[in-house]
């Protein structure tokens, strides 16, 4: 049996669409910052990049025996993402320790 569309589920869904959307720029800048995690954990087996939040931090996973890679993967990616950043001409955002 199907249901009707009703008013409410539709608004629901154009209400969560809304709030999912990204300005060009801040997409943008999620991409470029992505790619920079993702170049720094290049032969990082123990080391997996989950995600990047909206104040830039990157979200990882370590495996067992991982601990080393850590440090020398967020080194490499504060600095390949402030050089990628600059490049682009979008503004720096404080580091989170």
């Amino acid at each position: 049996m199907r249901k009707p569309i009703t008013f409410l589920n539709c608004s629901l869904g154009f209400l969560l669409a809304g709030c999912s959307t990204m300005s060009p720029e801040q997409e943008q800048r999620q991409a470029i910052l992505w790619e920079a995690a993702t170049q720094c954990s290049a032969g990082k087996g123990s080391l997996k990049v989950e995600r990047i939040d909206n104040q830039d931090r990157v979200w990882y996973t370590t495996f067992q025996g991982g601990g080393q890679d850590v440090s020398a993967f967020l080194s490499c990616y504060r600095e390949q993402s402030s050089l990628k950043l600059k490049a682009a001409g979008l503004p720096l955002r404080p580091t989170y320790k």
